[in-house]
């Protein structure tokens, strides 16, 4: 499910769109971890985030997808987290039987990972994430994907919509 599409003069919610991404990672998300110090005052990513990172990034390459690089973007973050003990007694449970998606207030923080996903795929999705003017992010398990997943749709706005902006001192 990974793609890059041209999408001429497409209307989604009041937003004129030109160019959008889609990307679908089978894998979970790795929340992004603090910098370590290491000797000599230098600073250094975690190994386990840098992984991640690369991971992502790698992905992205082989979707063979173009870089969104300039304007501003709209960008769309799903994570469905790896399935706990816990959550598999509660899809398991009679009353649960249809329900597809759990929804927990749960570690990880959903900023750590959002912020390992966008920085993961700066300079290659995107030319730098300050192009990011919106965002919808969401987390929560599924039913049929226990081992975690992430999908993201990102699309250049060509057209702001001025009922969408909020002004300084407007209430």
């Amino acid at each position: 499910r990974m793609g890059h599409q041209r999408v001429g003069v497409a209307k989604a919610g009041g937003i004129v769109m030109s160019e959008m991404i889609s990307l679908y990672f089978p894998f979970p998300a790795v929340p992004k971890e603090r910098p370590r110090a290491g000797k000599g005052g230098h600073f250094y990513t975690p190994k386990k985030t840098a992984q991640f990172e690369r991971r992502v990034a790698e992905f992205f390459r082989n979707s063979r997808q173009k870089c969104l690089e300039e304007g501003c973007l709209s960008v769309s973050i799903t994570f469905n987290l790896p399935h706990t003990k816990k959550v598999e007694r509660e899809f398991s449970k009679r009353e649960n039987a249809g329900v597809q998606a759990i929804y927990r207030p749960v570690k990880p923080d959903l900023d750590n990972l959002t912020k390992s996903v966008l920085d993961a795929l700066n300079r290659l999705a995107w030319s730098d994430d300050s192009q990011i003017i919106y965002i919808q992010v969401m987390k929560f398990y599924n039913r049929l994907c226990p081992n975690g997943s992430i999908s993201i749709t990102a699309f250049k706005r060509e057209k702001i919509d001025p009922t969408e902006l909020i002004l300084e001192g407007e209430k």
